[in-house]
């Protein structure tokens, strides 16, 4: 009785979305029973924040998946775009394309001028922004975290304290 959302990836080469897409509709064509298990799609994932499509080329991208979802007869099921906090916040339109949820993705962890002790109250605050724009959607996080080893210059300190306080919070 698990429930679950796909996604569907998006990279700068157009024939990455177009195999991409191919595989859902098989998986719509061999699976149509176990939709009932699926909550939601999102297309890309922070595609935009890479640079690999524009927010307008991803939106359209999204729409091809929608089209896909109503032809098939699932078009209850939300289908968003999954990119960063601050490219939903960058362009508005992100959090309205679908009229069910807004998806993103937020990592304190990789922003240098938050530390774990501010991550959370910087984290709520990012939320804020977007929830003013999503008007009555749904907010779905669809990654974030926080390392518990390892090293990155260009990330915050990862250790198991930190990792254990971030989901904690």
């Amino acid at each position: 009785d698990i429930k679950v959302w796909l996604g569907v990836w998006v990279g700068k080469d157009l024939p990455i979305f177009q195999q991409e897409r191919a595989r859902l509709l098989e998986l719509l064509v061999d699976f149509r029973d176990s939709f009932d298990h699926v909550e939601g799609i999102h297309v890309s994932s922070e595609a935009i924040f890479r640079v690999e499509v524009t927010a307008p080329q991803a939106i359209k991208m999204r729409a091809i998946i929608k089209a896909d979802f109503v032809d098939f007869g699932l078009g209850r099921l939300p289908v968003t775009i999954a990119d960063s906090i601050d490219t939903n916040i960058e362009f508005p339109s992100l959090t309205t394309v679908d009229d069910i949820a807004v998806t993103f993705n937020q990592f304190p962890f990789w922003e240098k001028n938050v530390d774990i002790n501010g991550a959370r109250n910087y984290m709520s605050d990012r939320v804020a922004l977007v929830e003013q724009q999503a008007e009555k959607r749904q907010i779905i996080i669809t990654e974030t975290g926080w390392a518990d080893s390892g090293t990155n210059a260009e990330s915050n300190p990862a250790n198991p304290a930190s990792m254990a306080k971030w989901l904690r919070e």
